[in-house]
């Protein structure tokens, strides 16, 4: 398997299992919009911005931020 895709496959992965509770756009200090899905399995809590790329320019990469309970 490529680099890539064993990349891809562990990071992509993260998501099985979770549900879109939200959604907002947010805006970056260098003025660029991204989409954000805010989303939840069982008590566990991700924020996953959609960029093109993991250096955040433009949307199609995913980050994905595990956040803490409120």
């Amino acid at each position: 398997m490529l680099t890539y895709e064993k990349f891809a496959k562990k990071h992509f992965s993260q998501l099985i299992g979770y549900s879109i509770v939200g959604f907002k756009l947010e805006k970056w200090s260098d003025g660029d919009i991204f989409p954000v899905l805010f989303m939840k399995k069982a008590n566990d809590f991700i924020k996953v911005t959609v960029s093109c790329d993991e250096e955040g320019n433009q949307g199609g990469h995913l980050f994905i931020d595990k956040l803490e309970k409120e």
